[in-house]
């Protein structure tokens, strides 16, 4: 089917992610929102919203359209939460992949946490389902928790007020800067995702409430159970809580688990801060209701219950508390065991149990283990109730009341409580010996005898008629200590008291309970109050006849021993009249306690009330109410005022003779709201004063005395008072208003007039009040607490007022207090109270306004120039403008509000050259109200227009001025824009909002300098540069970066317009061009400014500014003839900048671009200069983004290097810029000394060095070296070098360096004390260079294929020094790690185009073998260590072979026709040098035919033995498997045929015949031969001297094999010289080799040990290009079967660790560096008897060339020697064979057998070395050394690639023969044979 396309635009949402893994395909993530345009059944077309340009085809299956879910989205766009949260999961999202991917596991699984609680949360608020309160809670909750992310990712902070996010254009900037500094507080969440830190668990809590239950009680006692809770104070010792009952029945299993009583729950409220819950304890008593004593005998249920002590409970809140905040909600449960104790004690028993005294108590003995289970919750309150979701959860449970009134009494609290505790009582015995049993009845009767019932309360919802006491047993002093609420109608009762019944009960049931007396408690005194809190002592009257109390004819007797001693009831001192006889040895104590706010117990205050009873004591009753405690006033606050006012002034408005006292009263009693405890009484005046106030003549009054007050403020003694009145003005100032709107409305023809005069003359006692000097400390609290309760007073005044005319007198009050105002409340208050007058009508109304501005702007000008309160001055600045940014009109038809455009004009005219000196000023001293300033600086520019911005300059008169003001104001700008203190990153929504601030400011300030700068004369340098600079600042700052800004940023971007940079960019390009001829006075300084600016990457901003260059370049050479500074400035800080990650590809092209087009049309005369100029910049920036590119990683290291190199090769060869030069040589330096490549720092560091002289000049510090003589930094430098040089043992160069010190000391520096000192340091060098070992290097080819690879490498080829005993397998995978997304090439040869274009990369690496220099080929014979070494010094040619096949192929002998194809390679510089590496910059290739290839192998095969040879001959005690090996390998050549198939191959007549053109080469190869076979003669001798007995049959059988071969060969005519045939080990004499300048007349040490385990031969190929070895990478056996070395070798021959070299170059292939082995021509070869009588010394001299000898001589070879011939002297041989070495006695077949196969293989792997020498006809050959012996017989299909061979060896050597005779003759032929 065909596509179709969409009819419309389709959108859906990816509900997973999908990878391109095809063609034409679009790839997407999860939650990606999808424009579909085309459909084919189940597969769409599209692309992702936000990228259009990639296009793709994808399965519908992974999208859902959104029609399908527009409901929910639509729900979602609904809420703006709800849709912030989704842009903000989707940020969060991308962000936790890229934390999993780096591996933060924290950061990710905490991200995730907080991720899924907003996934959590966002459910609950889509679904609608929460409550208004939980509703709230959670989105509080989901702010918290994106604020806390965003900050903890680095994002944006996003502003809000409240839940709505505030924009930058939706309010003002300090609005805004307010908005961000005050959200921003609150995030004081922890690290971790789960909120904010708690507060600690023992800390007071204001509102807490106790949610207690009683879940079970596990006691079983047989009789109804009552239980009481209640709250102790044990501080206070008393209890602060009623009490809570839980009642179980003896029939009844209680349980609240199953039955789920309600009544069971209880909540105690009002815990207050005061309570600390340390001091807490929740008391449980219990009571059984039964009889007095307790049987279980008894069945019958008792005839009378009394309530009887069983035991008591206690916990600690704090206890309780402690851990809570771990509880879920249902609280936590207690289970607390029960305690007992004697009657007597039982009321005190929970005071014993907390303060923990164990001998007053005793557990209960029927108290299991399960005793009381309670939970407990507790629920802290934000207000002084719970909310409405607690009070919903606490709708079941019984409110628990605190006894008193709590901290916080709230106006529409009414209580009318009285609590009465029966404490205790003395009563007589009646003549027994035995205490009696008492049980007080009590009950509450009213005056006329009669009980009111459902009047008493013992617990908190349960109500009686008389409450019973309990029954203490035999104790007639019985402490009850229990409690009682009365509920007493709000009027009391005349007569209402209290009536306490005392009843005898008897222990035995058959008797009734018994009234012996009776008690009773008045509650209303005569006076009317009740009666006093505290303990009152009553007088018990006996009675034994209830019916006597019915009638209450007792009320009429004195109930207190007070009352009877105040004499009042002395005519009842005879009682007995009315049958009642005072018991005066009996008594009873109780305590009252009134919780009424109706109520009162204070007489002076029932009098105020009642004034008009008591018209003659009005001045005495107001001296006493004065001093009435706030608890009794507050409570009854209205009546109060009533009567206050009705005093104050009669019904016709005259003051009364009271009115100054009562005005006294007034005051004192409206501050009492000003203490905490009765602040919320505010709100009970208020309604007074609205609905109850009714003194409408009484202002006239109240003005006066308030005028009368402000007198008072010279006399010290008035000063209380006169506080007392400013305090309550605000209230003062509503009554008078109140009373002017009744009045008004009583006499409405009265007008406002007279008002207007009144509320004048008050403003003006007011002025003269605080214009008047009075002593400060007088006067200043007065004028401090006047001005902070003045804007309220002006509020109120403004309901009656017009506030033009309260402008005018408020604006003379401020300018009373004038300028010399020092102290700081005062100036404090001031601000405040402009502050506040910015919120009224004052300033709304614009007629007030104007006159009210100009005041308010003069002072804050004052303040802000004194540095006065700076933070106060900016608020009021800040409201000022944040009024106008809210209030501002835009131009209509092109007119401007003429009102807004003045008022901004008064503010700019008097608050902008003054805030912008404070905010400098505050800036330098650091002051921390910067950022209001600043804020404020911006606001007020964010006021002006076009208009005020020319009106302002146009103000300066004096271009000093304007100047002066112009550099301060770009200077803040500057500050404003590149500070990230007061505005930090992340708050990018004011830094957006201030950006479009400054912009508009920046243009206009261009005005002011090109009209009055610029002009001749004039002309002002500084100030244009500092404006152009300032452009600058504001293009490049970080805020305007759009490139690395996420969606949202950007978002916000668009919406503000324009891009600001290409905005000021192009304002930039034509102030510059307005300077005209006074550009050059800016050259150089901009042009790293400018050159900032065009690193941005914006292609439109580039184009505009990259032509300013070559303006620059054009008028300096103009000036100067040259643009030599221009070149400089560019160049340095193109440097800087591109190393700070600025600049791009684009860039660069875009430079050369613009730049080369203008140079073209240049004028002719420096044409070439410029355009040569602005191609070396094009390569500079393309070598510094390669530098940068690298510049960062520990795998780029040696990327850095080749960057580093090309980058100081750059400014020393094309543009000499010798400091740049010197910078990276130094970078560079240290790079190596990172990797420690010691000889490459070294001659990095002498790349300086050898710029400097031997001269006195002094150089200037460069970053490294202080400022010093050129000589002392040069010998600095010198020293450093040599130190490099011998930690890399290249103590040759070291050598040099020292002469040429050792010659500055001693010829111009005159120092002798350092000579020595060099002199010493070169023979140090000396003897480390003979004694110490210096590995051989290998080096590597290496070719970067692909477009893929960095420019600097890229198609391009190298040659790389590999690091000590680094191998070809160990320097490709280093390689491969610094570039691990190439691939290997594994064959040789030029690679494809194919590969050289692709967008990958590969990597093409061998060896190949260096080419000796010239004078190292003529080091002849010198010591071998330093030919070696001199061997792989200053190389600079290298060779590379390859295998190649021509004909057709021989399948019987395939060296017929194999060639090698020889590359040699010239690399730019020699190795080694400042870089382990060179680009190959030339190269040549040979083809070698395969006899010449033949002839190599031979002359290898045959240095390798000779080496062996030499070895083994200076009598090492080493295993003697590698000479074994390879003697195997040369004669038995079991896989490729040794010699045999060189025979067939090369000797043949039909060879010579076919290829006349080699004859001179199969000649040289038959002399090849044939001196191989002396040295096998040689080789056999030694070996059958060597040989251990097991490996004697494999000695015959190479004996046998060499004698078969020299037969074949005499057929071919190949001249052998026989040695006479060849001795079993056990009887030959051998032949013996000492190293040279180390014999001496010690025989051969004994060989121990020497039984080996046998092993199977090795077959070495003497060709080194054989069929099984065409790959480009050699292949190795990595298995070295060492026949004869047992696991302990070392151990066993420890003289073999520092004398045997093949033992230490095996010991560095298992990661131990060692010496390598000694060299084959450190050897010579000598019969037993001349070693015996040898004695030869030798020394060692430096020749004039630097070339280390031997003896003394100078011998210079062109081709290395294995044997030196010149050694060789015939010397008589012993008729006398040398001793046998013994044997061990181990036994053979343990040998044969070897170490066990699960013994770990202890012997070292064998590695491999390669070395060049020039060969025959001016080629190279390649020969084979294997440090460890030849290698163990390969598979058939392969052979062992030869990997080392001696570089430039002559194979020169002398044969020794020795013969036995009868004259003892010795006869010696020689025969030397080169090539």
């Amino acid at each position: 089917m065909d596509w179709s396309p969409c009819s419309s635009k389709k959108y859906g949402i990816a509900v997973a992610c999908f990878n391109k893994n095809g063609i034409h395909r679009l790839s997407f993530k999860l939650g990606d929102r999808i424009c579909i345009l085309e459909e084919c059944q189940d597969w769409c077309r599209g692309f992702v919203e936000g990228n259009e340009s990639i296009r793709g085809i994808f399965p519908i299956k992974f999208v859902i359209l959104l029609k399908d879910i527009k409901e929910r989205v639509n729900l979602q766009e609904a809420d703006p939460l709800a849709t912030e949260m989704t842009s903000v999961l989707r940020e969060w999202g991308d962000i936790w992949k890229r934390l999993f991917m780096e591996g933060k596991s924290f950061e990710c699984s905490s991200l995730r946490k907080a991720m899924e609680d907003l996934i959590n949360w966002r459910k609950q608020l889509i679904h609608d389902t929460l409550t208004v309160e939980q509703l709230h809670d959670v989105r509080n909750r989901i702010i918290s928790k994106i604020n806390w992310g965003n900050r903890k990712l680095g994002l944006d902070f996003v502003p809000r007020v409240g839940e709505k996010v505030v924009g930058s254009s939706s309010v003002g900037i300090f609005h805004l800067y307010q908005v961000h500094l005050t959200a921003s507080e609150p995030i004081i969440e922890a690290d971790t995702v789960d909120g904010p830190k708690k507060e600690p668990s023992s800390s007071p809590l204001t509102n807490l409430l106790l949610m207690t239950a009683v879940r079970h009680f596990g006691l079983t006692i047989g009789e109804d159970i009552e239980m009481y809770l209640q709250l102790y104070d044990i501080t206070l010792g008393k209890y602060i809580s009623e009490r809570f009952l839980v009642k179980i029945s003896k029939d009844v299993s209680f349980s609240s688990y199953l039955d789920g009583q309600s009544t069971c729950s209880a909540v105690f409220t009002d815990i207050c801060k005061q309570d600390n819950l340390r001091d807490l304890y929740l008391v449980i008593y219990v009571i059984r209701c039964g009889r007095i004593v307790y049987t279980d005998s008894c069945k019958k249920p008792p005839q009378y219950v009394y309530r009887r002590p069983y035991g008591c409970a206690v916990t600690s809140l704090q206890d309780a508390y402690a851990g809570f905040e771990s509880i879920d909600g249902d609280g936590k449960e207690l289970i607390l065991r029960l305690y007992q104790c004697d009657d007597r004690d039982f009321s005190q028993l929970h005071e014993y149990l907390i303060r923990k005294q164990n001998s007053k108590f005793s557990p209960l003995s029927s108290s299991n283990s399960q005793g009381i289970v309670l939970q407990l919750n507790f629920i802290s309150c934000n207000n002084s109730s719970p909310s409405m979701d607690q009070q919903l959860f606490l709708s079941k449970s019984v409110l628990v009341r605190k006894l008193g009134f709590p901290d916080i009494i709230m106006p529409g609290d009414v209580r009318n409580d009285i609590y009465v505790h029966l404490i205790r009582g003395e009563f007589d015995r009646g003549g027994k010996t035995a205490g009696r049993n008492i049980e007080v009845d009590i009950k509450l009767i009213s005056g006329d005898g009669q009980l009111l019932k459902d009047s008493i309360s013992h617990a908190v919802g349960y109500v009686c008629a008389s409450f019973s006491s309990l029954t203490l047993h035999h104790i007639c002093a019985p402490i009850w200590n229990e409690m009682i609420k009365l509920n007493v109608p709000i009027c009391m009762i005349p007569g209402i008291h209290l009536r306490f019944d005392f009843k005898y009960c008897s222990s035995k049931e058959k008797y009734e309970p018994k009234l012996f007396g009776f008690s009773f408690l008045r509650l209303i005194d005569d006076e009317g109050t009740v009666i006093q809190d505290g303990n009152h002592e009553l007088i018990v009257y006996r009675a034994d006849d209830p019916e006597k109390l019915v009638s209450a004819s007792y009320a009429s007797l004195p109930s207190t021993p007070h009352e009877l001693h105040k004499g009042e009831h002395s005519e009842y001192a005879n009682l007995s009249c009315l049958g009642f006889t005072r018991s005066v040895k009996e008594w009873i104590v109780v305590e009252f306690q009134l919780c009424s706010t109706k109520l009162t117990q204070n007489s002076d205050l029932l009098a105020l009330l009642k004034w008009k009873s008591y018209p003659d004591r009005i001045l005495e009753i107001l001296r006493l109410v004065s001093r009435l405690r706030g608890e009794e006033v507050v409570k009854f606050l209205q009546d109060v005022l009533d009567a206050l006012f009705a005093m104050f002034s009669t019904e016709e408005g005259f003051s009364t003779p009271h009115s100054g006292a009562v005005f006294v009263v007034l005051i004192n009693v409206l501050n009492l709201l000003e203490d905490s405890r009765f602040v919320h009484f505010k709100p009970v005046v208020d309604a007074y004063i609205k609905n109850h106030f009714s003194a409408a003549l009484a202002y006239n009054g109240l003005v006066d005395c308030l005028k009368r007050h402000t007198t008072f403020l010279p006399n010290p003694e008035r000063q209380p008072q006169l506080i007392k009145c400013f305090r309550s003005f605000d209230f003062l100032s509503r009554f008078i208003v109140q009373s002017w709107k009744l009045h008004s409305r009583a006499s409405p023809s009265d007008g406002g007039q007279q008002q207007t005069l009144i509320i004048t003359d008050l403003f003006d006692a007011f002025r003269l009040m605080m214009d008047t000097t009075y002593d400060i400390e007088t006067s200043h609290d007065a004028k401090v607490i006047f001005l902070k309760v003045m804007p309220a007073a002006i509020s109120n005044f403004l309901e009656v007022l017009d506030p033009e005319s309260l402008a005018g007198g408020i604006s003379e009050l401020i300018d009373s207090l004038g300028a010399t105002e020092s102290a700081e409340e005062i100036i404090a208050a001031k601000l405040h109270l402009i502050k506040r007058i910015v919120a009224t009508t004052i300033f709304s109304q614009p007629s007030s306004r104007c006159v009210a501005l100009p005041v308010l702007s003069h002072h804050i000008r004052l303040h802000l120039a004194a540095r006065q309160d700076l933070s106060q001055c900016a608020a009021v600045l800040g409201d000022i403008l944040d009024y106008f940014y809210k209030n501002r009109t835009a131009s209509v038809e092109g007119k401007v509000d003429n009102i807004f455009y003045h008022d901004v004009e008064v503010l700019t005219v008097s608050l902008v050259d003054v805030l912008v000196q404070t905010t400098l000023s505050a800036i330098d001293s650091f002051d921390p109200n910067v950022g209001s300033l600043e804020a404020c600086f911006l606001g007020l520019l964010q006021l002006l227009s076009e208009c005020h911005y020319d009106r302002f300059w146009e103000d300066f008169g004096d271009r000093r001025l304007l100047k002066s003001f112009l550099f301060r104001f770009l200077t803040l700008i500057n500050h404003i824009i590149i500070n990230r203190e007061v505005f930090p990153s992340d708050w990018f929504v004011i830094r957006l909002a201030a950006n479009v601030v400054l912009l508009r400011a920046t243009k206009e300030c261009s005005k002011p300098l090109i009209d009055s700068f610029l002009d001749a004369g004039y002309f002002e340098p500084q100030l244009w540069n500092l404006y152009l600079c300032l452009n600058v600042t504001f293009i490049t700052q970080p805020s305007l970066q759009v490139e690395g800004f996420g969606e949202s940023r950007k978002k916000m971007l668009g919406n503000a317009g324009l891009d600001m940079r290409i905005q000021l960019g192009s304002h930039l390009i034509f102030c510059w061009s307005t300077l005209g001829d006074y550009q050059a006075s800016f050259i150089p300084g901009l042009v790293s400014q400018f050159l900032e600016v065009t690193l941005i990457p914006e292609a439109d901003l580039r184009t505009r500014i990259l032509g300013v260059f070559f303006d620059m370049m054009e008028c300096e050479q103009k000036v100067h003839g040259n643009f030599k500074q221009v070149e400089y400035e560019l160049v340095e800080k193109l440097d800087f900048l591109v190393n700070e990650n600025k600049g791009d590809q684009q860039y660069k092209e875009l430079f050369n671009t613009i730049l080369m087009e203008k140079a073209r049309n240049c004028d002719l005369s420096w044409r070439e200069n410029c355009l040569s100029f602005v191609t070396s910049l094009t390569r500079l920036l393309e070598r510094l983004l390669d530098y940068r590119m690298v510049l960062y990683g520990d795998e780029n290291l040696n990327k850095q290097m080749s960057c580093t190199y090309n980058l100081l090769n750059f400014y020393k060869d094309e543009i000499d810029r010798q400091d740049m030069y010197v910078r990276y040589v130094y970078k560079l330096h240290g790079l190596h000394v990172t990797a420690e490549n010691n000889i490459e720092a070294g001659m990095t560091l002498f790349l300086y060095a050898k710029m400097l002289l031997w001269s006195n000049s002094v150089l200037p510090s460069n970053g490294k070296r202080p400022e010093e003589p050129e000589w002392k930094r040069k010998e600095e430098l010198y020293l450093q070098i040599i130190d490099y040089f011998d930690k890399g043992k290249a103590w040759e160069k070291g050598i040099q360096l020292c002469e040429e010190l050792t010659e500055f000391y001693k010829q111009r520096a005159n120092n002798t004390i350092k000579i020595p000192v060099t002199l010493r340091m070169q023979a140090t060098f000396y003897e480390k260079m003979l004694e110490e070992h210096r590995p051989e290097t290998e080096f590597f080819f290496v070719g970067f294929y692909g477009c893929d690879f960095p420019p600097f490498v890229r198609n391009k080829k190298f040659v790389y020094r590999g690091l000590e005993y680094e191998r070809i397998s160990a320097f490709t995978q280093r390689l491969m790690s610094e570039y691990p997304s190439t691939q290997l090439l594994t064959k040789m040869g030029p690679p494809p185009e194919a590969i050289l274009k692709s967008n990958q990369q590969y990597l093409q690496i061998c060896n190949v073998k260096p080419v000796v220099d010239e004078a190292v080929s003529q080091l002849g014979n010198k010591h071998e260590k330093l030919r070696n070494y001199h061997y792989m010094q200053n190389v600079r040619q290298f060779i590379l072979d390859r295998p190649i096949r021509k004909g057709n192929a021989n399948k019987e002998n395939e060296f017929q026709n194999l060639w090698v194809e020889r590359t040699i390679l010239k690399i730019a510089h020699s190795l080694p040098g400042v870089l382990r590496w060179f680009e190959v910059v030339d190269s040549a290739i040979d083809e070698l035919p395969p006899i010449q290839a033949a002839c190599e192998a031979v002359l290898h095969a045959s240095e390798e033995l000779e080496r062996l040879i030499a070895v083994y001959s200076s009598g090492c005690d080493s295993s003697i498997s590698p000479l074994t090996m390879r003697l195997q390998g040369m004669i038995d050549a079991a896989v490729m045929g040794g010699l045999a198939k060189y025979q067939e191959a090369f000797l043949t007549s039909e060879f010579r015949m076919n290829n006349p053109q080699f004859l001179d080469k199969v000649s040289y190869l038959k002399q090849l031969i044939a001196d191989q076979f002396r040295l096998l003669d040689v080789g056999l001798a030694l070996h059958s001297r060597l040989v251990p007995h097991e490996v004697q049959p494999l000695h015959n059988r190479l004996v046998e094999c060499f004698a078969k071969t020299k037969l074949t060969m005499k057929d071919v005519g190949i001249a052998v010289v026989s040695g006479g045939g060849h001795r079993r080990a056990d009887s030959d004499a051998g032949i013996e080799y000492r190293l040279l300048g180390t014999f001496n007349e010690k025989p051969l040490p004994p060989r121990t040990n020497d039984h080996r385990r046998p092993t199977r031969s090795a077959t070495v190929s003497l060709h080194p290009y054989s069929s099984q070895s065409t790959s480009l990478h050699e292949t190795f056996t990595d298995a070295h079967d060492d026949i004869y070395t047992l696991p302990n070798d070392e151990e066993s021959y420890p003289h073999m660790s520092q004398s045997s070299s093949w033992f230490q170059e095996s010991q560095s292939s298992s990661q131990t560096r060692s010496p390598a082995r000694q060299n084959a021509s450190d050897y010579v070869m000598f019969s037993p008897i001349h070693l015996k009588n040898q004695q030869e010394a030798e020394t060692v001299s430096l020749t004039d060339s630097g070339i280390v000898s031997l003896n003394g001589e100078d011998r210079t070879r062109s081709f290395r020697s294995s044997v030196d011939t010149t050694r060789l002297t015939p010397e008589p041989v012993s008729n006398t064979p040398p001793p046998l070495p013994p044997r061990s006695a181990k036994d053979e077949e343990d040998v044969i057998r070897g170490p066990s196969p699960n013994l770990p293989r202890l012997y070292p792997k064998r590695s491999y070395r390669k070395v060049i020498t020039p060969a025959i006809n001016n080629t190279c050959h390649v020969s084979e050394r294997h440090p460890f012996g030849p290698p163990p017989l390969p598979p058939k299909t392969q052979m062992c690639i030869p990997s080392k061979n001696n570089l430039g060896r002559r194979f020169e050597y002398d044969t020794v023969t020795s013969i036995t005779g009868a004259d003892s003759q010795e006869t010696q032929s020689s025969e030397k044979v080169h090539h």
